[in-house]
């Protein structure tokens, strides 16, 4: 299971990759940065985020712990990440996904160099990790290997993954500044 949701994920960026590089202009064009921060309101199909106001695509996903397709699940104070465009020909911000902030701690089952494989301590589950240029280490990522206990702070791709934000190891590296999750 693990084989085919990392060969899933490194099908996804090369694929992505791909694809900026054929078409970077309407790749930039189409889908600005994704925004992060605590939801401040939802009602029915919008919410807001800080002073930017957000509607549900048609095509939303939502990302917690299970892939949804509308804001059922997420509540005033989670930290999200949203992907949003334009609604065309307006200035209205349709939110594409919504990836929620999570930690975990667990022990390292295999390391590559762009994913980490982890079983979870709490609930004795593997999630992937996936690892980018992005991810902030309390010391050199290389020294994460199998049997090592690490912490992660990233957010929640649904179906048993998570992107990276921040990883410590437990008895080599000093806590990282703590990330709020509510």
């Amino acid at each position: 299971m693990s084989e085919a949701i990392i060969s899933e994920a490194i099908a996804i960026r090369l694929l992505t990759s791909l694809t900026l590089a054929i078409f970077p202009a309407a790749a930039q064009q189409t889908v600005p940065n994704p925004v992060s921060g605590f939801i401040e309101k939802i009602d029915g199909r919008s919410f807001r985020i800080g002073l930017l106001n957000f509607s549900a695509h048609e095509k939303l996903e939502v990302w917690k712990s299970r892939t949804l397709y509308d804001l059922s699940m997420l509540k005033v104070g989670d930290e999200v990440r949203v992907t949003w465009r334009s609604a065309s020909g307006t200035a209205q911000r349709m939110a594409i996904s919504i990836a929620t902030a999570t930690t975990m701690s667990g022990t390292v089952q295999d390391a590559r160099p762009d994913c980490l494989e982890v079983r979870n301590t709490a609930t004795n589950e593997t999630r992937i990790i996936m690892l980018s240029p992005d991810t902030r280490y309390a010391s050199d990522h290389r020294r994460i290997a199998v049997g090592e206990d690490v912490h992660i702070a990233g957010w929640d791709l649904g179906n048993g993954r998570v992107e990276a934000r921040r990883i410590a190891v437990y008895n080599l590296d000093t806590p990282l500044d703590p990330v709020v999750v509510r």
